[in-house]
């Protein structure tokens, strides 16, 4: 029952410890990199902090002769999330933009309901109620009890070229 299965003949030489620590070292492909996943992640957030940070004042300045005000409130709220980014990246940086994102879906939700509702309500509606009003709202419509069948025969094609030169 316990048979030992025979090695299968490949036509190569049988592998060694050095070859396979060279394997180990050249193919490093093979193992995961879990502490450069982090590393990797921590420089994306800097990054993205600092470009936040740059748009942030670009933005500020561009209130500064507007609203001078504002303009050093938005910039004040760049340069903090800058340096959280800088500092925490993965930590107070991370939390504020999860909260950052919840806020943001928050009002892009409430903007829907009420941009879409204004729109059934000052568009859709009025607009509907107008053409049921001229009877020019096929869809509510009723059907021509006089009549037995809506079905009309098909009107063969002319014969000819000029079907195909202007075919609408």
């Amino acid at each position: 029952m316990n048979e030992i299965a025979a090695p299968v003949e490949t036509g190569m030489p049988p592998a060694s410890a050095a070859s396979e620590r060279a394997a180990a070292v050249v193919w490093q492909w093979r193992r995961e990199p879990a502490a450069d996943a982090g590393a990797q992640a921590a420089a994306a957030a800097r990054k993205r902090g600092a470009i936040g940070g740059t748009v942030g004042l670009l933005v500020a300045a561009a209130l500064y002769f507007w609203k001078p005000q504002m303009a050093a409130v938005v910039a004040s709220i760049a340069v903090l999330t800058t340096l959280l980014a800088l500092a925490s990246p993965l930590g107070g940086f991370r939390r504020l933009t999860i909260a950052l994102e919840a806020f943001a879906r928050g009002v892009g939700l409430a903007m829907t309901w009420l941009l879409m509702t204004l729109a059934y309500y000052l568009l859709f509606l009025p607009l509907g109620l107008a053409l049921r009003a001229g009877r020019k709202l096929r869809i509510t419509r009723r059907g021509d009890a006089a009549l037995a069948s809506y079905w009309q025969p098909a009107v063969a094609p002319t014969a000819g070229i000029d079907a195909y030169r202007k075919p609408f």
